[in-house]
């Protein structure tokens, strides 16, 4: 286990181009025994994360906190809040005239299509949501069956907070399990110390 490691505890303001990446989900719950509540957060932080790399977000380290009684955050670190509004398919080779029919189909809403130096059809579409809260908003909203998330999270998108930005300090002062838990997310590994 990582908490093996003996950690030293950066403040929080000293990351800044970390902090400015950082996006937080955090939630209220019901009240359940440690073994249980943490194999369900782990289980649902990776659906979440997948949820936010299909939509073209790159997660590139991601932690579950909580107060251990009824309160949890997840943490995302992401390559950038906002991605771009336009999304890239890639094709089949468009002699293969059954698979290029299905993909035309399914992306005729498309802005632009060609077909590549390759022989694939290339289609260009735009995304509804390309910043980060919208995107969770939207996640959030949707039929929890759908999300994949623990079934013990179900009422989750009636009690969650959306944070990022300047809110994270506030908030890591409000909630100490919050804070120690960002704090522990943006330090290294105590064992790359040898490296010093």
């Amino acid at each position: 286990s990582n908490k093996f490691f003996s950690r030293r505890r950066k403040p929080i303001k000293n990351n800044q181009l970390i902090m400015k990446n950082i996006v937080i989900l955090k939630f209220s719950h019901v009240k359940r025994s440690s073994d249980i509540l943490w194999g369900q957060l782990l289980r649902s932080i990776i659906k979440l994360e997948n949820n936010l790399k299909k939509h073209g977000f790159n997660v590139i380290r991601s932690s579950a906190v909580t107060n251990e009684n009824d309160s949890s955050s997840f943490i995302f670190l992401l390559e950038d809040l906002e991605i771009s509004h336009l999304e890239i398919r890639k094709g089949p080779f468009v002699n293969m005239f059954l698979q290029s029919s299905n993909f035309i189909q399914k992306n005729k809403d498309s802005m632009l299509k060609w077909i590549n130096d390759e022989g694939k059809i290339i289609m260009v579409k735009t995304k509804d949501m390309s910043n980060i809260k919208d995107y969770l908003v939207y996640v959030m909203s949707k039929e929890f069956s759908t999300l994949g998330l623990s079934s013990g999270f179900s009422d989750l998108s009636e009690n969650y907070e959306i944070i990022y930005g300047g809110k994270i300090i506030s908030s890591s002062k409000k909630h100490k399990w919050l804070g120690e838990g960002i704090s522990e997310f943006i330090q290294d590994e105590s064992i790359f110390d040898i490296c010093k």
